[in-house]
């Protein structure tokens, strides 16, 4: 009898265990390759020839994300929309089993469930879907998919417990949303849509800079050392500020549609900023430059312990991890746009690697209540196994087995870059080519690239999109 209590256990939590794994990290670690080396094909290849071993249908979302992305690099349109649609089907079904998920999590744990993706990361797909209609210049389509974001983000906001979040409007959906309008000479829709993205770009410079961000990120039981290497090394890129060309866009916008008082604040902010008028605006195209740089920041797990003298129904100290997001280092900091004997250099206009880390701080709190009652309700159950069987031995094991399954969820949409960085710049109309300089915070060239074949006509936006991973 007391044999077959063991092996119950055991069989229960090895099940537990099982369950709980999700995409390799040598999986990652080819994948990450060949994306470095641009080599977009083969890691297209590694991806679907592990739909079944590493993603299965408890990762379905992150195949999804992931095959699709790589298909956007590789300039593959056709079948970039068609794997992100399944990824927005996908999130679609997984609201509507979300009460018994969160049942099959309680029993094992968070990698019991299927991977939802972060708040930030469906917001991503969105403007990815976005950026890749825009670079096929089907701007109609991108119309309609950007315009997802607000409903998007409202949905996440009504559905998240803290009401405090930080992550409740994304500053480039809106400015995206601007360019489109403009291009469709909607320009009071598109004054709109700058006027969000400027109030929520000054939102982030206090959310996501430098000093917020250590504040924020070293709260934690974090490695604080590497953090404050990382982040004083990227001072420069942390400052996060309103790109220029949003006040120059609100600048040519403002008199005609911003509302009074709206107005009277903004003519003292944006006194400094160049002035373009209306008509000689609609005169030039727009050659808009769209960075990608880096890699998304990957979960790492923190282990803790609860002793006894901390919770009144424990007699010995349970063990489990919660996820974090851990910076990845990445030495390209801006690009510079040479082009019809000018320079413009790139501002950042999503910095998804502070979203991501401060979102799920935002979370901490509730994934580590969730945890902690699950750990103790499992350390309950095994003290009654235990005295059920008249054997120490049974709750001793089947604690050691529920210390092993209380591992962290520390699956994400990891491939996405670090940042965007974007410069829009208006041309007389004409074809150019564009000679595109990367470099890191000390100004050292680290690559270049050109851009051929740049067909500038009024009025009318042309994107071109570029990765780095260096």
């Amino acid at each position: 009898m007391k044999l077959n209590h063991i092996s119950f256990f055991l069989s229960f939590i090895f099940f537990i265990f099982l369950s709980a794994c999700g995409v390799s990290k040598r999986h990652y670690q080819h994948v990450e390759t060949n994306l470095s080396q641009k080599n977009y094909k083969k890691a297209e290849k590694i991806i679907k020839d592990s739909k079944k071993v590493e993603y299965g249908k408890k990762n379905a979302l992150l195949y999804y994300l992931n095959l699709g992305w790589v298909y956007h690099l590789d300039n593959n349109h056709r079948d970039a929309q068609a794997v992100l649609d399944e990824a927005d089907n996908e999130i679609r079904e997984l609201f509507t089993k979300k009460t018994s998920d969160d049942i099959a999590s309680f029993i094992g744990n968070d990698n019991n469930l299927p991977f939802r993706g972060e708040d930030f990361e469906k917001i991503m797909l969105s403007i990815i879907r976005t950026l890749d209609f825009a670079v096929q210049d089907k701007l109609d389509s991108a119309r309609v998919e950007v315009m997802k974001v607000d409903n998007r983000m409202n949905f996440l906001n009504q559905q998240r417990q803290n009401k405090k979040a930080t992550y409740t409007e994304d500053a480039f959906a809106h400015y995206l949303s601007g360019l489109i309008y403009e291009s469709d000479n909607e320009y009071n829709d598109a004054y709109i849509s700058y006027f969000k993205a400027y109030k929520f770009y000054k939102r982030y410079q206090r959310k996501y800079g430098k000093e917020y961000l250590r504040k924020r990120y070293i709260g934690g039981n974090y490695d604080r050392r590497s953090v404050n290497a990382y982040i004083n090394q990227y001072a420069r890129s942390y400052n996060i500020k309103v790109p220029y060309f949003i006040k120059k866009a609100l600048k040519r916008l403002m008199k005609k549609y911003a509302r009074s008082g709206d107005l009277q604040k903004l003519e003292k902010e944006l006194a400094n900023i160049e002035e373009v008028t209306e008509a000689e605006y609609q005169k030039m195209g727009q050659f808009v430059f769209v960075h990608y740089n880096g890699y998304a920041p990957k979960k790492v797990p923190i282990r803790f312990s609860i002793n006894p003298r901390n919770h009144r129904n424990l007699t010995t100290s349970i063990h489990m991890e919660y996820p974090t997001f851990k910076l990845r280092y990445h030495e390209v900091a801006y690009a510079k746009v040479s082009i019809n004997g000018q320079t413009y250099t790139t501002d950042i206009v999503q910095p998804i690697d502070r979203i991501a880390v401060v979102d799920l701080m935002d979370r901490i709190g509730g994934i580590f209540a969730k945890m902690v009652a699950r750990r103790v309700a499992k350390y309950i159950a095994s003290q009654a196994s235990g005295a059920a069987t008249e054997d120490k031995n049974v709750a001793l094991f089947a604690n050691i087995a529920s210390n092993i399954s209380e591992q962290a969820d520390l699956r994400s949409w990891r491939i996405l870059p670090a940042e965007i960085g974007m410069i829009p710049i208006s041309l007389p109309e004409g074809t150019y080519s564009a000679k595109v300089t990367f470099h890191s915070i000390s100004g050292r060239v680290l690559e270049t690239t050109t851009i051929n074949d740049i067909k500038i006509s009024p009025n009318k936006k042309i994107f071109k999109t570029y990765r780095t991973v260096r």
